[in-house]
């Protein structure tokens, strides 16, 4: 399964965030800023998943209406 493009932002950024976090001389603020910052890339990916997901359940139920996973969670 290939890495989607939120994924791929969420890997490029968590590095940044957490150098940012790192340094010495930053104040605490913008650390926590780069945290937030992070975190909502991440929700951002969570969600996006969470749609694939329904929408692939959505089309096996529309392909296979009689499985009984499908009788159970109408679409």
């Amino acid at each position: 399964m290939s890495s989607s493009s939120s994924e791929k932002q969420v890997m490029a950024i968590f590095p940044q965030t957490h150098s940012v976090s790192n340094l010495q001389d930053i104040e605490n603020t913008k650390s926590l800023i780069a945290w937030q910052i992070f975190e909502g890339f991440m929700g951002s990916a969570v969600n996006q998943h969470k749609e694939q997901i329904t929408s692939m359940f959505n089309d096996y139920c529309r392909q296979n209406p009689h499985a009984i996973e499908c009788s159970i969670y109408p679409s």
